[in-house]
């Protein structure tokens, strides 16, 4: 098979599979014992800059559902 035609075709399905953050923020679990960790990852998260490959509509729900599940957070651990 031609290089040269395999390189475009896995560019484009890797931009395809971008992965979508607030699924990971749904699922992740209410674990107190790494409150701290958690939240940093959480508050980190919610700074992360819009990427090439989502709309503004896109990034504000990405944002708003990462500060959403920080607070959910933080009142379930009491931080």
């Amino acid at each position: 098979m031609n290089k040269v035609f395999l390189l475009p075709v896995l560019f484009m399905a890797g931009c395809a599979m971008h992965p979508r953050q607030p699924l990971e923020v749904a699922f992740m679990p209410n674990d107190c014992a790494n409150a701290q960790a958690i939240d940093r990852w959480l508050a980190a998260s919610a700074s992360v800059s819009k990427t090439l490959f989502e709309t503004q509509d896109e990034y504000e729900a990405r944002i708003s559902a990462v500060k959403h599940r920080m607070w959910t957070f933080r009142d379930h651990c009491q931080r």
